[in-house]
């Protein structure tokens, strides 16, 4: 059987590199060796193995994207995509890898059969697995005993199926088309909407003289727009995918990342793709800097501060109010156009049934059975909930050394090292206090914060606890150490980590990032 298959960049691709990204606001990164390939990935015939070198738009090296597909020996026939993401990216002056793989096997009709992904840790590695049964996808994930079942469309799709699609509407410009999937990443069913814009002047990337070089050239554009996912009980966007393509083959793809801009992926002879950063990764944009919200004007003290009241703009969202989490501490305003204030109160204690087990049972990320973590646990003392979880808090803030450089980790990999950042910190205090009795979870938004190089106050992003006592959810911050958290914490989400471990829970601030602005409309 003859097969062609020159045009081809799996549409999961933005999302995974969304979360890559992402998963760096708070500190986290990927590890540092690529995985060996297994016995089965080396099984069926090899139909394609493609390389993509991607750069940030300043011309950057962001690192690579390697694509295989086999058709395996099997019937009915079968092919398997293997989408390996290996990319760097900059965070407050630091550069630290990071790498996804994602599998997907269907049949040649596109149905779905299998699917695989795998997010590379600092140490180790944290996989899920899909299987099709009927009209659901059951998902196994490591360190969580119990199956998922996510129901999908009959009419969902793989890679391969949605790249013979793409092959076929890109012959002509106009060309509109609608494509079921699942994206295992986020453990929900997507609908990607394609259609061909028709030819364009851009460029390529070719080899002269060792060096890739760009090359003009006219080419037909697809883009690829996902509808929004709800996730963490909001509704996102992800970012589209603009593929352009010479004589059916892909050679051109974009991203549009949110605060950076686009990324683009050039299809490159493999050599050319794996060539390192002669810079050592100093030319890369700075994602910490780059998603600044900054502000018209500074708070003195603003932790110490009994409220704030922020003019928050977000042009373009539906329902911009819906961004932000609100409750008895962060109460929105009436909404005007894309603008509202949010007046954001010194926590006190958000009023709250019970947390419910989740919140207090062990998982991948907060292992609280974790020898290390309940020795550790156990050396903080109070008469309260609330007592032994700021006396943790304290026990944290003082052990741990401040560093952007750490991959992500489990907390009982943390508590043995001692070391990271606000991500490290506000999971690691979470663990303890779940290894203590007291229920936890891990609050994402952003913190005040003066910006060094420009001296401006600003928001940036930040990770830092929330914990159950006296029937509230109150906020803690191990990496400030004050015993609370104040009006300079605005939280975008929360989560337990418990229903998706995987970065998933991160993706909610895709609505905020690049796209928030912020004034100071009063602070008392």
């Amino acid at each position: 059987m003859a097969i062609s298959l020159k045009l081809y960049l799996p549409r999961a691709l933005p999302a995974a590199i969304f979360l890559l990204l992402i998963s760096a606001l708070p500190g986290i990164s990927g590890c540092w060796s690529k995985p060996a390939e297994t016995k089965q990935e080396q099984t069926g015939e090899i139909v394609l193995d493609a390389w993509d070198a991607a750069y940030y738009l300043d011309g950057s090296r962001a690192g690579n994207v390697h694509t295989t597909v086999h058709r395996l020996p099997s019937t009915p026939e079968r092919f398997r995509t293997r989408l390996y993401m290996d990319l760097r990216v900059k965070r407050y002056g630091q550069v630290v890898p990071m790498r996804m793989e994602q599998t997907t096997v269907e049949e040649s009709t596109g149905k779905l059969v299998r699917m695989e992904i795998v997010q590379y840790l600092d140490q180790g590695n944290q996989r899920a697995t899909g299987s099709v049964d009927g009209t659901a996808m059951v998902i196994k994930s490591q360190g969580q005993a119990a199956e998922r079942r996510v129901e999908i469309p009959e009419t969902a799709i793989g890679p391969w199926k949605q790249n013979q699609i793409l092959q076929e509407k890109s012959s002509v410009a106009g060309n509109t088309w609608k494509m079921d999937t699942f994206e295992l990443s986020l453990q929900v069913p997507t609908i990607l909407r394609g259609r061909t814009v028709g030819l364009e002047k851009t460029d390529i990337l070719v080899e002269r003289d060792g060096k890739l070089v760009p090359e003009p050239k006219e080419l037909v554009r697809c883009e690829i727009i996902c509808d929004p996912v709800t996730v963490g009980g909001q509704s996102t966007p992800l970012p589209s995918l603009d593929q352009w393509v010479s004589n059916g083959e892909v050679v051109r793809s974009r991203v549009d990342m949110p605060g950076l801009g686009p990324i683009t992926m050039y299809r490159v002879p493999e050599a050319s793709a794996r060539r390192e950063d002669i810079s050592g990764g100093a030319a890369l944009p700075d994602l910490g800097s780059q998603t600044l919200v900054f502000l018209d004007r500074p708070v003195p003290d603003i932790h110490n501060r009994s409220e704030v009241t922020y003019n928050l703009n977000l042009p373009g969202d539906a329902n911009p109010r819906t961004s932000i989490a609100l409750d008895d501490r962060q109460i929105a305003g009436q909404l005007k156009g894309s603008e509202f204030e949010l007046l954001v109160k010194r926590d006190l204690g958000t009023p709250s049934p019970a947390a419910g087990p989740a919140a207090l049972t062990p998982n991948f990320f907060l292992d609280s059975t974790d020898k290390v973590v309940v020795a550790m646990a156990a050396t903080s003392s109070g008469k309260t909930p609330w007592e032994i979880a700021r006396a943790l808090e304290r026990l944290v803030h003082e052990k741990m050394s401040t560093t952007s450089g750490i991959g992500f980790a489990t907390a009982g990999q943390v508590a043995r090292e001692l070391r990271g950042d606000c991500r490290q910190h506000a999971m690691l205090l979470a663990t303890l206090c779940r290894a203590r009795g007291i229920p936890s979870r891990t609050a994402l938004g952003l913190v005040y914060i003066v910006d060094r190089p420009t001296g401006r106050p600003a928001l940036g992003f930040h990770m830092w606890t929330e914990v159950y006592c006296d029937g509230a959810w109150r906020g803690l911050d191990a990496t400030l150490g004050e015993g609370r958290i104040g009006p300079g914490h605005v939280k975008v989400t929360d989560t337990t980590w418990a229903d998706a471990p995987s970065l998933a829970p991160l993706l909610p601030v895709l609505r905020v990032m690049g796209r928030l602005k912020a004034t100071v409309v009063s602070f008392r």
